[in-house]
């Protein structure tokens, strides 16, 4: 789109060609003859009156002025959106069991934490058994995490919700998967004989079993101690009122 400060100059270009144009017929092809002069006739473009400026829209700079704060305002929107109020730490950590299979709750915690705005609640237990002859003990570590308060975008804390997953070789094999209907990944590698298990439950509580010398299935029962369908139904800290 052309500017309106150079209409003008374009209309004085057009005159000019235009007298150009006029100028050349009369010139060409035109044998004088000789020993006699005839005066040049001068020919003057044709008198065309020059548009004044267009004058600058003295709204551009309001409008300009209102596209920013429509962007602002949907920004700010965006940001005050409420998002599901956060489960309480507390009650996630309650669903953690007191003991799995063959192992002992060595440590339990929760908190509510958060950055740059965002916040998620979390509990998390360490299990541990008896030492083998080898000097090798079971050990497993349940965690519950309420991804509300990061608008449950759940890629932000499980990046195998946002593709299809299945790899194996020598050393072990990954997989995105389902339990029971629900999302969940497994990862497991030879060596140490690690485990990983995650879980997608209502869309935003991520729950992770993981754990070394111990087979998969170990880790889909200590899982099975959870109570998911508790967790399910939690709705924030007005649930533990």
């Amino acid at each position: 789109m052309l500017h309106s400060g150079t209409r003008p100059a374009l209309r004085v270009i057009a005159v000019v060609l235009a007298a150009i144009a006029a100028i050349a017929p009369a010139g060409c092809g035109r044998e004088e003859p000789k020993g006699q002069k005839e005066p040049v006739e001068q020919v003057e473009p044709p008198a065309e009156p020059v548009a004044a400026p267009a004058p600058i829209k003295p709204n551009a700079a309001a409008q300009l002025e209102a596209a920013r704060k429509t962007a602002s305002g949907a920004a700010e929107a965006a940001a005050g959106a409420k998002s599901p109020e956060l489960a309480d730490h507390r009650q996630l950590k309650g669903l953690l069991p007191e003991s799995l299979p063959g192992l002992k709750r060595a440590s339990v915690k929760s908190e509510k934490t958060g950055a740059l705005g965002f916040s998620v609640s979390l509990a998390e237990a360490e299990y541990e058994g008896q030492e083998d002859a080898d000097g090798n003990a079971k050990r497993i570590e349940a965690r519950l995490t309420d991804t509300a308060g990061v608008g449950g975008l759940m890629g932000a804390t499980a990046a195998w919700t946002l593709a299809e997953i299945d790899r194996e070789s020598d050393e072990g094999y990954e997989k995105s998967t389902t339990l029971n209907g629900r999302r969940a990944f497994e990862k497991y590698q030879k060596e140490g004989k690690h485990g990983e298990l995650q879980v997608i439950v209502a869309d935003r509580f991520l729950v992770e079993v993981s754990g070394d010398q111990v087979t998969m299935e170990e880790l889909k029962a200590a899982l099975g101690k959870i109570d998911l369908a508790k967790l399910e139904a939690l709705k924030g800290p007005a649930a533990a009122k």
